[in-house]
């Protein structure tokens, strides 16, 4: 079965919230730093002996540096700038690391607040959330660039990933805060950003390096819609975030419309949208009251299943299993969710684990049916079995610190890093006979002994039952 193990020297002395974000590259895991000091590199070439070093050189210790990083065209990874001023580029086989392009700041963050109101930062509640987050984490297109769209910078951000070089684009969109967050990829090769708290939806043509709008102005409210998602009818869908409804772009007429029922004026009731096999998207509730299904073919937007209560940040993140189902961890929920999608009827799963806590953040879907998340708050981490809908606890316990590990990527053999944020090692998910020989006499990997893993738990959940 698979467990948890810390591995590797204490990063203590890198402070509280190191990484965040994770790059996996063959072997290689490299972690951009948060408020650490230096990027982070997991060498996994040899799981008996992991190399996991500091790398680079001193970025400094500034707060909240950078959330995100991509595997460039060119073999580095590019991470575009949160909190920090320029563009960081690492180079995972060397392990080295530079700041690219021009510097970028913003005006004084004060000044600005008292202008256009405060940033809500990516929505986790941290405290350095206070300050003014420059780009979300953008979408790699097919050629080779990286484009970035504005949280509370005042334009596009452009990073060529074959050469390194990094511009504005677009129209000069003001200092106002949090306009947005997603970004989606279409089928006519433009990206699509749903405004947050933007007044309008945002294209940007990936061809001509263009940006426009496309839509009527929907407003000033702050955190309309979180998240987007496109269809397989040529439209993308957003679930309602403080929006009354679904916002629907269409793709062909280039118009946009709300659709289904007004939902309220809550705020943050939806913040994951998945796709199902029957063509509908499902979003597990976070502070709204029930399970959000919307039928792109209609198109319309309804509740599903049972009230699961108002408010709570319950679930935040979600994905489809191998039953066609769709689960989501408990963030401040008792217990994790599960979507039956054939019944349209929604169950919470597993051992209660209370109220509170911001307990799983990160969720990793393994090629061997299972979901696995490492603790944020909780004490342990989570595996979900979505072949047959059960939850377990993998051992040990790992402490009741608050926001250990927030992120989590994959090795080349299968398992599962997860550099630490509050915590001071790397936690790694791995297979527990991983030291045993077949009968070939060859050593088993994780994905070798997956489908052993699958059979024992499902015979053994049969068994109990």
């Amino acid at each position: 079965m698979w467990y948890s193990q810390l591995v590797g020297p204490s990063l203590k002395d890198f402070g509280e919230g190191k990484w965040r974000a994770v790059v996996p590259v063959d072997n290689i895991l490299c972690c951009p730093p948060w408020n650490a000091t230096h990027v982070l590199r997991i060498n996994t070439t040899d799981p008996e002996q992991l190399q996991i070093e500091a790398t680079g050189c001193d970025l400094g210790n500034g707060k909240g540096k950078w959330k995100s990083g991509v595997l460039g065209a060119d073999g580095n990874i590019y991470c575009p700038p949160w909190f920090a001023s320029r563009v960081l580029r690492i180079d995972p086989y060397v392990g080295t690391s530079e700041l690219i392009g021009p510097e970028f700041t913003l005006p004084d963050p004060v000044k600005l607040a008292q202008e256009f109101g405060d940033s809500i930062g990516d929505g986790d509640g941290d405290v350095s959330d206070e300050n003014w987050g420059k780009w979300m984490d953008g979408t790699l297109a097919a050629n080779g660039c990286l484009y970035c769209q504005p949280w509370c910078a005042s334009h596009v951000l452009k990073i060529d990933t074959r050469n390194g070089s990094v511009e504005l684009i677009g129209p000069d969109l003001g200092w106002a805060p949090d306009k947005y967050r997603a970004a989606v990829v279409a089928t006519d090769g433009v990206i699509y950003c749903p405004p947050h708290s933007a007044r309008r939806v945002m294209k940007v043509e990936i061809s001509t390096d263009t940006v426009s709008f496309v839509g009527p102005d929907y407003g000033t409210k702050p955190g309309k819609w979180w998240a987007g998602a496109m269809t397989l009818v040529n439209t993308i869908l957003c679930a309602p975030h403080s929006a009354g409804q679904v916002l629907q772009i269409d793709l062909f007429r280039q118009m946009c419309t709300l659709v289904g029922r007004d939902f309220g004026s809550g705020e943050a009731k939806y913040r994951s949208i998945v796709q199902s096999n029957d063509g509908c998207f499902y979003c597990p509730p976070c502070n709204a009251p029930q399970v959000l299904c919307i039928d792109p073919l209609t198109p319309d937007a309804d509740y599903v299943g049972p009230d699961l209560c108002c408010g709570g940040f319950k679930w935040v993140v979600a994905g489809l299993g191998e039953d066609g189902c769709v689960y989501s961890p408990p963030w401040l929920a008792h217990k994790s969710l599960r979507v039956d999608v054939p019944t349209r009827w929604a169950r919470q799963i597993g051992k209660n684990q209370g109220w509170g806590g911001g307990k799983w953040e990160a969720m990793y879907p393994h090629e061997d049916g299972f979901f696995y998340c490492p603790p944020c708050c909780a004490t342990d981490t989570l595996s979900l079995d979505t072949l047959i809908g059960t939850t377990e606890l993998l051992t040990p316990e790992l402490g009741r610190e608050p926001r250990k590990w927030r992120c989590t990527g994959r090795s080349a053999a299968g398992e599962l890093y997860c550099p630490p944020f509050e915590h001071d090692k790397v936690l790694r998910l791995t297979f527990k006979n991983l030291q045993l020989e077949s009968p070939s006499g060859t050593k088993d990997s994780p994905l070798s002994r997956a489908s052993s893993r699958v059979h024992e738990s499902r015979a053994s959940s049969l068994l109990q039952g």
